[in-house]
């Protein structure tokens, strides 16, 4: 599907594989005309992604099923890195 950039804040995080890990993320509202209740996003392990932080990422769609994004996080930053530099 789509690279997309996404602003929203992790709300789990899940060991998935060996060295991958699944992100949980917040978000209400609609992507290409379907309705979204969350983000379902798997990494690498060695990503530093909190829960209860707000992120700026970079995701690689993968599907969209039962209301879910699914994809792949392709890179990131703490949205905190942006507040500092005002």
């Amino acid at each position: 599907m789509n690279n997309v950039i996404i602003v929203s804040k992790c709300l789990r995080v899940i060991n998935f594989t060996f060295n991958k890990k699944k992100y949980l993320f917040h978000f209400r509202g609609v992507y290409v005309g379907k309705k979204i209740r969350k983000i379902e996003l798997v990494g690498d392990d060695t990503l530093n992604i909190l829960k209860g932080e707000e992120y700026v990422l970079y995701v690689k769609i993968v599907s969209i099923e039962d209301h879910i994004v699914k994809g792949t996080i392709i890179k990131f930053r703490d949205i905190e890195e942006f507040k500092d530099q005002s």
